[in-house]
């Protein structure tokens, strides 16, 4: 049982996610899509406590950075 709960919250949210990129158009939808794995990421630094250290908290920042550079990016696309 809590493995199909599981898929029908990952199947809604891929549902929304989609829909989000067609109601929004595909730079902004698919950007803030994308930033999800930014709240995924906080959640497992923060609350599972999953980066031990300062490196891990380090890597995780720069990977954190590089996403949210890409996001921008791609959301000031046009065309």
């Amino acid at each position: 049982l809590p493995g199909s709960i599981a898929g029908i919250v990952w199947s809604a949210g891929n549902f929304f996610s989609t829909c989000a990129t067609v109601l929004l158009g595909e730079a902004i939808g698919y950007s803030s899509c994308q930033a999800a794995i930014m709240v995924s990421g906080l959640w497992g630094l923060l609350y599972y406590k999953e980066a031990v250290g300062s490196f891990g908290t380090l890597m995780w920042s720069l990977g954190a950075c590089t996403c949210t550079g890409g996001i921008i990016l791609l959301a000031t696309l046009s065309g």
